[in-house]
């Protein structure tokens, strides 16, 4: 819900104190899921049991990496996670060679 409030204020005075207000609360609650997910049906590898989804790689990695990147800094599942998705054949050779853009 914070986090809707964000994108959508206007304000910039507005729109820090909704982020700020979020990392000091909302974001452990996220965080606590993510982490539980991974851990009880990924076995702490991928989200999936079966492998490698677009959830896993899209939103995960999105979400941590470019708009919370120092979220995990103590979350060590996640950053393992992390890194094992950006390692991924394919993803790994992508990164490196994608154009840089702000996000």
């Amino acid at each position: 819900m914070a986090m809707s409030k964000f994108y959508y204020e206007q304000d910039p005075v507005k729109k820090e104190t909704i982020r700020e207000e979020y990392f000091k609360t909302g974001i452990v609650e996220h965080l606590d899921v993510l982490e539980s997910h991974l851990n009880e049906y990924g076995k702490g590898k991928l989200y999936a049991p079966s492998g490698v989804t677009v959830a896993g790689v899209t939103g995960l990695v999105y979400s941590l990496q470019v708009q919370f990147p120092t979220s995990v800094e103590n979350r060590q599942s996640l950053k393992d996670h992390l890194e094992r998705v950006n390692n991924l054949p394919g993803v790994k050779e992508w990164v490196a060679k994608r154009p840089q853009t702000e996000h």
